[in-house]
């Protein structure tokens, strides 16, 4: 659970936050609310997710005879979670390619200095404008192109006519599947015509052509438990659709979705192993396994900051079964005009925001009974709150001493403090 007191979750956490506020704290004279990016807290979160990967890759190699297949396993950045430059420089200087999903974002991609044969495009939107949107290089070559539905992948193949490496010059070309309709991505995979439909089509592309699967369904919202399992279905599937198409799987991807201690939970490990062992049983010919974490990455390198305008008292009622930590918590240690912050930079990565009156209040879950609650700054579209998602709080007094602007302590869910 990524409310658990104890484990991966509360280790990473407190790990993430220590580093989070020594690397970036926010300007004291900076007017609230504002948005903070810590590339160093990204480079942390990119090179620890990119290090348990390769941990896990060279165990499953270490485990098998000097003859038995292998692969190679690359990281991509999600663009779409925080396309900051900023963000999507320090992703590219750790090793991490570039997943895509519209041609504006490719752009972006480029602009920070990913090659060409770094960048795939998924997505159900990639052509709103056309494939020549944005006046990118005639002889662009991207790494791999996925069609998220049959009309997409109808599409593709038609540019696929015009040039010998497909639409936008791409090595890969394949299709993303949606599992039993848990997923509003993808192929939909409950249905056997549509199926049979996916394979005749994909039959026509060009022998020199390579065939890539994409498995999109986050962890966070399955639960670990489901994403093995859809795992293991989608490796088996594919393994059917690839037959009939007369085309060997050269690519996988597995997209991403998790929260960010997912990949250092030990159960985590023994998962990929097993599925390592199952997808080269059922792809001998895959050359490269790709993952695209996003959230995992940035949602704990930013923040927003913001002023308590005022402290409230109120009974409310909680389940208590909500997760352990939320947005704001209410203590007897807050008053009015200090500055908390919201570690989530799944916010917009503006360095300033102007926002209305309206104003945003949370409060400790448990059961009835009063409690305090901080009214502050911005406005609820900006706290991008959800039950998916845990914020963890900082907090600080009002600035009045140099000392005090870099005093952030983290805010426990019951009201209690932890060391700044």
């Amino acid at each position: 659970s990524s409310s658990s007191a104890t484990g991966p979750y509360t280790q990473t956490l407190e790990r993430d936050l220590s580093f989070f506020t020594s690397h970036a704290p926010p300007a004291p004279e900076t007017q609230t609310p504002y948005y903070v990016l810590s590339t160093a807290a990204a480079k942390l979160s990119l090179t620890t997710q990119k290090d348990a990967l390769d941990r896990m890759l060279l165990r499953w190699k270490n485990s098998l005879p000097s003859s038995s297949p292998s692969f190679t396993i690359q990281p991509f950045l999600s663009v779409k979670t925080q396309p900051h430059q900023a963000l999507l420089r320090t992703a590219r200087e750790c090793g991490f390619y570039a997943e895509c999903i519209t041609i504006a974002e490719i752009k972006a991609a480029l602009a920070a200095g990913f090659a060409e044969d770094q960048i795939i495009l998924t997505g159900p939107g990639k052509f709103w404008e056309g494939p020549n949107t944005f006046q990118l290089p005639k002889e662009l070559k991207l790494r791999a192109i996925f069609a998220d539905s049959l009309e997409d992948l109808r599409r593709i193949i038609s540019f696929s006519t015009s040039t010998p490496r497909g639409p936008l010059g791409a090595e890969i070309v394949g299709v993303r599947l949606s599992l039993g309709g848990k997923s509003r991505f993808g192929i939909d995979s409950s249905d056997p015509q549509t199926l049979l439909d996916t394979a005749c089509l994909l039959k026509s592309l060009p022998e020199s052509t390579k065939l890539g699967f994409h498995f999109h369904h986050a962890s966070s919202n399955l639960g670990p438990q489901a994403w093995w399992c859809g795992l293991e279905s989608f490796l088996a599937l594919t393994a059917s659709i690839a037959t009939i198409s007369n085309h060997s799987v050269h690519v996988l991807d597995f997209g991403g979705g998790w929260q960010p201690h997912f990949l250092s939970h030990p159960e985590t490990e023994d998962g990929m192993i097993r599925i390592f062992d199952l997808m080269t049983k059922y792809h001998p010919s895959v050359e490269t396994v790709q993952f695209e974490p996003g959230k995992s990455v940035s949602e704990r390198c930013g923040a927003l900051v913001c002023r308590v305008l005022e402290i409230r008292e109120f009974v409310r009622s909680c389940d208590s079964s909500y997760p352990s930590a939320t947005t704001v918590t209410a203590t007897s240690q807050l008053e009015e005009g200090d500055e908390v912050m919201i570690n989530d930079s799944n916010s917009p990565s503006s360095s300033a925001v102007s926002v209305s009156s309206s104003t945003a209040s949370s409060t400790s879950p448990s059961s009835s009974s009063e409690r305090r609650a901080c009214i502050v700054d911005a406005c609820i579209a900006e706290l991008s709150v959800s039950a998916l998602h845990v914020h963890p709080l900082l907090w600080r007094p009002s600035v009045s001493t140099p000392a005090a602007a870099d005093s952030w302590s983290v805010l426990d869910h019951d009201g209690t403090t932890k060391g700044s």
